[in-house]
C-alpha cells in the first residue's frame, strides 16, 4: 500500500495524511489503525500509537499485534509495567511468539525485576537461537546485576551472529574492564 510505500521512504506525515484517508473510507479496517499506531511511534507521537492500538483491541481484543504493537508504544514511552501487561497479554494469546518475550524481558529488566527478564530471553532464545539482539539484551541484564562472564558470553554470541553489532562490542568491553581484564 502506498502508506508503507513512504514509510520506507522515511515520509510518515504523507503515510499518517494516506492511512487517516484510507480509514475515512474503511473505518473498521483495523490494518490501517495498526500501521498509522507504527508510522506515529516512529514519530514519537507514542500517546496516538496507544490510540489507534487501543481502537484495533477494543474490536479485535485477541489480535496478538495490536498488543505488541502497544506494548512497544508503552516500552518507548517509558511505561514499562503496561508495555509487560501487554507483551504478557500477547503471550497469553500467542505464546509463540519470541518477540514478545524478547521485549517483556526488555521492560522487565527496565523495572528491575531481572530474574523475570532473564528468564523472558531464555525463552526467546529457546524459539529464535539467530537473534542476536535477544543475547545483547540478556546481556545487558546479566551486565547490570554484576554477572560479568555470563553478560561476556552473550556479548560474545551475539557478535558471532552479527559481526558488525557495535554496541556488543562496547558493552563486551565494558564488561571485561569490569573483571580487570582489557
Amino acid at each position: 500500500d502506498r502508506g508503507m510505500a513512504y514509510v520506507s521512504l522515511d515520509q510518515y506525515q504523507l503515510a499518517i495524511e494516506d492511512y487517516s484517508a484510507a480509514l475515512l473510507l474503511q473505518p473498521d479496517y483495523d490494518g490501517l489503525l495498526l500501521n498509522r499506531g507504527i508510522v506515529y511511534s516512529k514519530l514519537g507521537k507514542y500517546q496516538r500509537a496507544i490510540e489507534d492500538y487501543n481502537e484495533v483491541i477494543r474490536t479485535q481484543p485477541d489480535d496478538v499485534n495490536a498488543y505488541i504493537n502497544r506494548g512497544d508504544a508503552y516500552r518507548d514511552f517509558k511505561k514499562y509495567q503496561l508495555a509487560s501487561e501487554d507483551y504478557t497479554e500477547a503471550i497469553r494469546i500467542d505464546p509463540d511468539v519470541a518477540y514478545a518475550y524478547e521485549n517483556r524481558g526488555i521492560a522487565y529488566s527496565k523495572l528491575g525485576q531481572n530474574e523475570e527478564a532473564i528468564g523472558d530471553y531464555n525463552k526467546a532464545i529457546s524459539m529464535n537461537p539467530d537473534n542476536a539482539y535477544t543475547y545483547y539484551e540478556r546481556g545487558n541484564t546479566y551486565y547490570k546485576i554484576g554477572l560479568y562472564k555470563l553478560a561476556i558470553r552473550d556479548y560474545t554470541e551475539a557478535i558471532r551472529i552479527k559481526p558488525d553489532y557495535a554496541p556488543a562490542y562496547k558493552n563486551r568491553g565494558a564488561a571485561y574492564k569490569k573483571l580487570g581484564q582489557r
